[in-house]
C-alpha cells in the first residue's frame, strides 16, 4: 500500500525557526541598548564628577603675587589652565579649561567603548561634562 504524496509529512516542521531567529536579533539589540546606553549614563556621570574636580583645582592657582600685595584673590589662567588639563589627563579625559575673571569654567569629555553596539559598528560612546567654580571671597 502506498501513502498518497505529502500523507504523514509535517508540513509545520521547522516553522518557528525564522521566528526564534528574529526574536533573538530583537533581544540581543535591547539588551546592547540598555547594558551601552548605561554605559553611556556612566561617561556622563564621569565627565561631570572630572569636570568639578577641575575646575576646583584649577581655582585654586591663584596670583601669588597679587596675593601677597593685598589685591585679593585672583585666578592664575596660564597655571589654572595647566592645573586643569592635568586632572582631566590624569582621568584619560579631553577638554576645555577656561579662565573668566573669577570664574573657572571646565568641559570634560569621556570616552567609553562599547560592548554590544560594537556589532552594527558604534565603537564608543561619548559623555560630556561641564562645572564652573566662582571665587568668592569674605570680607572682615
Amino acid at each position: 500500500m502506498r501513502h498518497a504524496a505529502g500523507a504523514g509529512v509535517d508540513t509545520e516542521r521547522g516553522s518557528i525557526t525564522p521566528a526564534a531567529v528574529m526574536f533573538s536579533i530583537v533581544l540581543l539589540l535591547i539588551v546592547g541598548l540598555v547594558v551601552d546606553g548605561g554605559r553611556k549614563l556612566n561617561a556622563v556621570a564621569q565627565a561631570g564628577d572630572v569636570a568639578a574636580q577641575a575646575a576646583h583645582v584649577a581655582a585654586q592657582q591663584l596670583d601669588a603675587g597679587t596675593v601677597l600685595l593685598g589685591g585679593g584673590a585672583i585666578v592664575d589662567p596660564a597655571q589654572a589652565q595647566a592645573a586643569g588639563q592635568a586632572v582631566l589627563a590624569a582621568a584619560g579625559m579631553t577638554g576645555v579649561v577656561l579662565v573668566d575673571g573669577d570664574r573657572v569654567l571646565v568641559t570634560a569629555t569621556c570616552t567609553r567603548p562599547t560592548a554590544f553596539l560594537s556589532l552594527i559598528n558604534i565603537t564608543t560612546v561619548q559623555g560630556t561634562g561641564s562645572a564652573e567654580v566662582r571665587l568668592a571671597t569674605g570680607g572682615p
